[in-house]
């Protein structure tokens, strides 16, 4: 008998890195370009394609800070769930505009350390922020099985 947990661990590995991947050797430019300018707009920087400057710092906007890696980490968490196909989109298309919007947030507040604080502060909020996100992912699948799904973590996985 196959132990359900290892099934869930091996489908999300698997539909976690594919999408990565390919946010990787995708050309993701526009969408960087829109995320700087955003948040270009939202720090009264200087914008030129995907790079803000602030406070004489240039921040690039790389595929990471798109915002894709956490949507298709939560992709993954749903598709390798058990549950209907039809709950799955549902919550994906809940969460996954709140946690775009929550990489927005985390951006300003990286870039905004960075500007006030120095290189060294940006790195260190920049790798506690990635923790967090990792956090927010997973908040929004468990909130998902809560009140999309209505089950409880054993009878997902």
């Amino acid at each position: 008998m196959r132990d359900p947990g290892l099934v869930f661990i091996a489908k999300f590995a698997l539909f976690f890195s594919i999408p990565y991947v390919l946010i990787h050797l995708m050309d993701l430019g526009t969408l960087a370009g829109f995320v700087a300018g955003f948040e270009g707009w939202a720090l009264g920087g200087q914008v030129a394609g995907s790079t803000i400057l602030l406070a004489g710092m240039p921040y690039e906007i790389i595929a990471d800070c798109t915002g894709l890696v956490m949507i298709s980490m939560l992709a993954a968490l749903l598709v390798a769930q058990r549950g209907e196909t039809d709950k799955k989109l549902a919550a994906f298309a809940l969460f996954a505009p709140v946690l775009f919007g929550f990489n927005l947030l985390r951006l300003w507040a990286t870039i905004s350390i960075g500007a006030a604080n120095g290189p060294e502060a940006m790195e260190a909020a920049h790798l506690g922020f990635w923790m967090v996100d990792a956090g927010a992912v997973l908040l929004a699948w468990l909130v998902a099985l809560k009140f999309v799904f209505r089950q409880r973590i054993e009878e997902a996985i």
